[in-house]
């Protein structure tokens, strides 16, 4: 199992039609200006798509019961809970026009 960390730009929780995803309060950060949130997906197949820091648009898969802690602008979860679906380099943020 790998921790791992990605800085990211945006992030989106896939929410649509249920409630894939629950916000565990509790945790407090050991620093005054640190926003934590700690999450746990409800079902398989929850996802999440985000744009890291070189403007690629990724897109995880989560299994029930995975955990992502997001500080600040940076996500981090075991990769044992995830799979990458996709990195999209057509779908940048901002997206970019070039005609």
């Amino acid at each position: 199992m790998a921790r791992t960390y990605i800085a990211f730009i945006e992030c989106v929780l896939d929410d649509t039609k249920t409630t894939k995803w629950e916000t565990v309060y509790g945790y407090p950060s050991s620093t005054p200006h640190t926003v934590r949130e700690i999450k746990i997906s409800r079902e398989d197949g929850a996802e999440l798509s985000l744009v890291d820091i070189k403007n690629d648009r990724r897109y995880f898969s989560f299994k029930k019961e995975g955990r992502i802690h997001i500080v600040n602008n940076v996500i981090i979860f075991d990769s044992d809970w995830a799979e990458e679906l996709a990195i999209d380099e057509d779908k940048q943020f901002p997206k970019k026009n070039y005609d």
